[in-house]
């Protein structure tokens, strides 16, 4: 299994928004339980893994609030990028 606990937490906790898209909330709640599933959706898993776990261990060690912030929203959006596109393919495959 693949390490990024932060991006499949965001796409676990984008539920409610995802069955908009998506009927059926069993399949829906098997894509947001299977890392291994999401993963296979996207090409370069381990890159996106280590740029997640990279910042989340910066965001450990700074003490600077500024920056801990800075370096925190960063890789938010970087995780919440890759994790919409794992999504979207999960989807797209399973529809």
């Amino acid at each position: 299994m693949y390490d990024n606990a932060y991006a499949l937490d965001t796409i676990c906790n984008s539920r409610d928004a995802l069955r908009d898209m998506y009927d059926n909330a069993y399949r829906l709640d098997t894509i947001c339980e299977s890392r291994d599933a999401l993963c296979d959706m996207y090409d370069n898993a381990y890159a996106l893994d280590t740029i997640c776990n990279s910042l989340d261990a910066s965001c450990d060690m700074y003490d600077n609030a500024y920056s801990l912030d800075t370096v925190c929203k960063s890789r938010d959006g970087l995780c919440n990028k890759h994790g919409s596109k794992i999504v979207q393919n999960a989807l797209d495959r399973w529809t």
